[in-house]
């Protein structure tokens, strides 16, 4: 009745002589290997093992009477796979000398390969959680950087502010002030009169000027298009590069984050071009559809080094704060920003869907 029991366990039972030969095995472990009970059955279970020194500690143990439970071992299989197994191994003896050994054989094969494919995703984690840990240590230092250097550029840009305000404006109100306590005096003269109407407008071209490139007022006016052909004509002038600007006559009017964006973009860019690029002429192009505005700028200069490329897309670090700066802006608009180059000049496009909604950001 046991034995027919122990035939039909779903578990492994086997039992081996103290020669080491397998005696009996039940229906569970010839159908775990793949043998009949011809080609396992009489044969030497050390044959089975894939590692001798393996087999020879199980046996060892169960020599010294030890309990044996849970030994892990790997059986192989008719087919030339393996079986990962846990062996747990009742010895019976008689006047100090040991008959045979019933063992029982359990398949933890697919909890093997379960736990190693727990481990290497674990690892797999580890690794992503560490190369993630220096992105973001690298990405924080480099917003650190940035954080710092615009700051310095706002205090540049308030001394340059103030600068243009004192050298410019603040002499030509010198002067009209001069000539208005001499006006007093000669209320008839019409040199000092015409002289002073000159001051005056140049007082009103210069606080003109300074207003413009602080915030194009024909932006809220006339939008994006109008406030670029402003900025690309002047910029012309001011440079000595060619520059033509492509946009469509229809193009809607944008929201207010969007075409500030784009148009701080194409100051940044052409700024460069004109500080880096040594470039003679420059094409810009905007397009839109029901989804979205591109803003393409092409030029035809010296080109970016490619390793300070790769080092801005992987890192955003490399190519000075004012594209960091860009690429930030743009990136709050679920938009992009792909920069090519190569030694006959370099390829900057802007990509911003049009239906973002990015409440609170400032149109700095």
């Amino acid at each position: 009745m046991r034995r027919s029991f122990l035939e039909n366990a779903l578990e492994g039972v086997e039992q081996v002589g103290a020669n080491q030969k397998i005696l009996w095995a039940n229906k569970a472990v010839l159908k775990l290997l793949g043998y009949s009970a011809e080609e396992y059955v009489n044969h030497n279970l050390a044959d089975f093992y894939l590692d001798r020194n393996v087999f020879d500690r199980f046996w060892q143990k169960l020599m010294r009477g030890e309990e044996i439970y849970d030994f892990p071992a790997q059986l192989k299989c008719r087919d030339g796979s393996l079986r990962d197994v846990l062996i747990r191994s009742n010895p019976v003896w008689e006047r100090g000398k040991l008959v045979y050994t019933r063992s029982f054989v359990r398949d933890v094969t697919e909890q093997k390969r379960v736990e190693q494919a727990l481990r290497e995703s674990e690892a797999q984690l580890r690794s992503a959680k560490e190369e993630l840990e220096i992105l973001v240590e690298q990405r924080t230092s480099a917003l650190r950087r940035l954080s710092a250097h615009v700051l310095s550029l706002q205090d540049l840009e308030r001394r340059r502010i103030a600068r243009e305000l004192h050298d410019s404006f603040g002499q030509y109100l010198a002067a009209l002030k001069l000539n208005i306590e001499m006006l007093r005096q000669a209320p008839a003269n019409q040199k000092l009169w015409s002289q002073s109407e000159d001051l005056m407008e140049q007082c009103i071209i210069e606080v003109r000027t300074l207003s413009y490139l602080l915030h194009p007022p024909m932006m809220e006016e006339a939008g994006l298009a109008s406030a670029a052909r402003w900025y690309v004509e002047g910029f012309g002038q001011r440079s000595g590069i060619a520059v033509t600007l492509e946009a469509p006559d229809d193009l809607e009017r944008l929201p207010d984050t969007i075409e500030i964006a784009l148009f701080r973009a194409l100051q940044e860019a052409l700024t460069n071009v004109h500080r880096h690029s040594h470039a003679s002429a420059v094409h810009i192009q905007i397009l839109h559809d029901a989804e979205h505005v591109i803003v393409e700028i092409k030029d035809n200069g010296c080109g970016i080094p490619q390793e300070r490329l790769c080092r801005f897309n992987e890192l955003g670090t490399g190519m000075g704060v004012g594209l960091s700066g860009m690429r930030e802006r743009i990136r709050e608009l679920c938009g992009e920003l792909m920069i090519e180059s190569n030694g006959c000049g370099t390829s900057l496009q802007i990509t911003i869907p049009i239906a973002v909604d990015v409440p609170g950001l400032e149109a700095i």
